[in-house]
């Protein structure tokens, strides 16, 4: 969807496995955040997803809050998260400007 929809898209994959996403998510435009647990590198890498344009989350709550904190459009598994952000409230006024759920 980003890619036919932004001109030169560069996505940035963050994850607690950046090994199994080397591997099975490839392109030239990708980039990939360091393999590091440390706390330092988590804190950099929420803030590399805050300052993102837009999010491609799967499951968990640290995606969501990188793309809640990002403020853009958002591409999530349909119950990724959802529990979380229906207790926010975030849903009942973004669901339909911002954020997709699709199946998996």
């Amino acid at each position: 969807v980003f890619r036919e929809n932004i001109k030169d898209p560069v996505f940035v994959v963050v994850s607690d496995d950046i090994e199994w996403t080397k591997e099975n998510i490839v392109g030239e435009d990708i980039f990939y955040s360091d393999d590091d647990d440390s706390e330092e590198a988590v804190g950099t890498d929420l803030a590399i997803m805050a300052n993102c344009n837009h999010t491609i989350m799967t499951y968990g709550t640290f995606g969501m809050w990188g793309a809640f904190l990002a403020n853009g459009m958002v591409i999530a598994a349909d119950n990724a998260a959802k529990d979380e952000l229906d207790k926010l409230k975030v849903l009942e006024n973004d669901r339909i400007e911002r954020w997709m759920f699709i199946d998996e």
